[in-house]
């Protein structure tokens, strides 16, 4: 039933104020959502600084709903309805694009750090070329988490001189991985990191790393960025990393399916 079945003009001034509003209900009920620039460079600064997250849970699964999720708690303006299904499709489309793409130059970029004759070697010099054209900075957290990445990279550049069983626990944990499922293997290892170790042994294992890589390298603070505390860090970023422990993995996605009743 239209507005104008259920309300009666007095006059013809009215009847065609009622015939305008009833066109411009039906034209807004009807406008087609768009993607704008300014949107689109929101969702590329998110999804950036989301697999940047020194404590993301993983780095494959959920995290465009994740990502859309911190955009909707930050009130980002431009985003479709939570009923509008088919163009909630196509924003996390868009998300999932730009993740995979950075996941690439992520990948790109530590592959390209452990040839001897790299410049990004040392981990302040890493990290800086990850941050390049993101606005995350430098925390001694993010430092923590991109040598873990390394470790997965290329386990056996590390602790040569530590006791065997140790070394061999670390080989089992961290072997390398084929490139096609790197961040596959990331998430598994990840994932096996906080199920064998408790909290201090992690702090530790990170912890070790990072001044392993101080040791030979120097300290990144002194190299090149300052680095930030997190409490000072900006608030969007606060809730980006918020938003990023709660990634499920692609794996565990996958196994909740297997699980779920016929």
């Amino acid at each position: 039933m239209t507005v104008l079945t259920t309300l009666k003009a007095k006059s013809i001034e009215e009847q065609m104020m009622i015939l305008f509003c009833s066109m411009c209900s039906l034209q807004g009920e009807h406008e087609q959502w768009s993607m704008s620039e300014r949107l689109k460079a929101t969702i590329e600064q998110y999804s950036r600084a989301m697999i940047l997250a020194p404590d993301i849970s993983a780095y494959r699964g959920t995290l465009d709903i994740q990502v859309l999720g911190a955009m909707r708690a930050l009130g980002v303006k431009g985003l479709p309805q939570t009923h509008d299904s088919d163009n909630l499709k196509l924003l996390l489309k868009e998300i999932s694009h730009v993740l995979t793409a950075f996941r690439s130059t992520v990948k790109g970029l530590i592959s390209q750090s452990r040839s001897n004759s790299s410049g990004t070697r040392n981990l302040a010099s890493l990290v800086n070329a990850l941050i390049r054209n993101t606005q995350v900075p430098p925390t001694l957290q993010l430092y923590r988490r991109v040598a873990f990445l390394v470790i997965v990279h290329l386990p056996s550049m590390f602790w040569p001189h530590a006791n065997k069983a140790f070394q061999r626990w670390l080989m089992d944990t961290y072997p390398q991985s084929t490139t096609s499922e790197w961040w596959i293997k990331v998430d598994e290892k990840l994932a096996k990191t906080y199920q064998g170790l408790d909290p201090e042994q992690i702090d530790r294992l990170f912890t070790q790393v990072y001044k392993d890589d101080v040791a030979k390298f120097g300290d990144p603070s002194e190299i090149e960025s300052q680095i930030v505390e997190p409490a000072a860090l900006p608030g969007w970023i606060q809730v980006i990393n918020q938003y990023a422990t709660s990634v499920v993995s692609q794996k565990s996605r996958s196994n909740k399916r297997k699980l779920a009743p016929e």
